[in-house]
């Protein structure tokens, strides 16, 4: 079964005083092929959806983004064209949301990020029954 760290690099980041892993929004946005541009689709989806910031993303103003897990050397560098003295913004989501975002995405990478959770849902039936 495909890792989801495989579809979207998963980090580790602290969150309401909790090391807890995370994705950045634009990874998701780009993994996703959404039609639209990266910071309506944002906005959209946390006005649509109620997501609370500090609580389920944080907002991250750089356009480099480093791993801070010490369990995964992998490094994420965004190049974006920046204008004028425009900030290059980023939203740090918890794992939690990006499953929601991915899962609500209607387009086939959403699709697939469906199949590969309901994957996940039947492999732990099959082993641990009981839960």
């Amino acid at each position: 079964m495909t890792n989801f760290n495989n579809l979207v690099p998963v980090t580790e980041t602290q969150l309401n005083g909790k090391l807890q892993q995370t994705v950045s929004a634009k990874a998701l946005h780009n993994y996703l092929k959404v039609g639209n541009d990266f910071s309506t689709w944002i906005k959209g989806r946390i006005k649509e959806y109620g997501l609370i910031k500090n609580d389920v993303f944080l907002i991250f103003d750089s356009s480099e983004f480093r791993n801070q897990s010490t369990n995964n050397e992998q490094q994420i560098k965004w190049t974006t064209k920046r204008g004028g003295d425009r900030k290059s913004i980023d939203y740090i989501l918890t794992i939690g949301t990006t499953k929601e975002l991915a899962m609500i995405e209607n387009n086939e990478k959403g699709r697939a990020i469906r199949k590969y959770f309901i994957r996940c849902e039947q492999h732990l039936k099959e082993i641990a029954p009981a839960i």
